[in-house]
């Protein structure tokens, strides 16, 4: 509960346009960030030293308490914003789909085809090493979809992206031969992981979208205020 030092960086695209920071303010506050983090830890010791470690963690978090509360009035607008249970399930249909099949991959090629262990590792390893290209891959597609759709075409993109995946998920359960079960998986984890690249391209590419677009059809971060109404 008291390792809170890293919760508020997914929260700098709403803090920044509530507070009206600038990229300066807010490279300075990560270096006070990181600053204060190392005096505090030093700190601690001595505290813990003269008077024990729980009188001495009752005492921080006594002292952390406001900002923590805070920082959950903002995390309680956020719960209560349709979108970001949206974002909830369509990131889980991505990476969650992602690391699901990370688990098993192997075991279904070894049990499916009878592979020897090594060989339907190799095999499983190429799912998640397509990640280096389908990644940055989702998120290109979506920056390119949105220079000439705009917020729509990054969510054709996403909606795209993760059709096809699961249909090529089909396609591999289906698959009675080793060669096309094997092309059907990269096909599966290409979709599945562009999808991962594509919802960021959502989240965080829309920084760069121009002011004009109206905010219903900005990205979560770029909406700023309007994501927590």
């Amino acid at each position: 509960m008291s390792d809170i030092e890293g919760s508020p960086a997914p929260l700098v695209p709403i803090i920044r346009d509530n507070l009206n920071l600038t990229k300066n303010d807010i490279g300075n506050a990560g270096v006070a960030s990181v600053s204060g983090s190392i005096f505090s830890r030093l700190a601690m010791g001595a505290v813990c030293d003269l008077l024990g470690p729980r009188y001495g963690c009752a005492f921080v978090i006594m002292l952390s308490a406001p900002t923590v509360f805070c920082m959950a009035l903002i995390l309680w607008y956020a719960i209560t914003n349709y979108r970001t249970w949206i974002f909830v399930l369509l990131y889980g249909y991505s990476m969650g789909v992602e690391l699901s099949t990370d688990n098993v991959i192997a075991e279904y090629f070894y049990d499916r085809f009878n592979l020897k262990l090594h060989t339907a590792g190799v095999i499983a390893a190429t799912f998640g090493m397509a990640n280096v290209v389908a990644r940055p891959f989702g998120g290109f597609a979506s920056d390119r979809a949105a220079r000439y759709f705009g917020m729509r075409g990054r969510l054709w993109v996403l909606w795209i992206l993760q059709t096809l995946g699961g249909a090529f998920c089909i396609w591999l359960g289906r698959a009675n031969s080793l060669p096309i079960a094997v092309l059907a998986m990269i096909l599966f984890s290409v979709g599945a992981q562009a999808a991962c690249g594509a919802t960021f391209g959502i989240t965080i590419g829309g920084r760069v979208i121009p002011s004009s677009v109206p905010s219903t059809m900005r990205p979560l971060s770029a909406q700023g205020r309007d994501f927590v109404k």
